[in-house]
């Protein structure tokens, strides 16, 4: 349930950032790459192969896992550095 309430914040935060002038092109796409990378994880979630059902079923799941954690701590750090940007200006 969160990671698909953070998929609806992230398409919301998409839209908003491309809209905007201010956000320069660069945060407009990481901000687009995070949402894809969002939802091919909520793809192989919902329809991946099971973790219970096998080794190579777990490996795909925790794969998937550690890629969407690594693409938030990513993504915040882009986030933070263009936020800090702008509160500059």
């Amino acid at each position: 349930m969160a990671f698909r309430t953070l998929f609806i914040h992230a398409v919301l935060q998409t839209y908003i950032v491309i809209k905007i002038p201010k956000f320069d092109q660069f945060i407009s796409l990481a901000t687009l790459g995070f949402t894809i990378l969002l939802f091919l994880f909520l793809i192989v979630m919902d329809f991946g192969p099971s973790a219970h059902g096998s080794q190579e079923g777990l490996f795909v799941q925790v794969t998937a896992q550690k890629t969407i954690v690594v693409g938030i701590m990513i993504y915040f750090f882009f986030q933070i550095r263009s936020a800090l940007r702008l509160s500059k200006e």
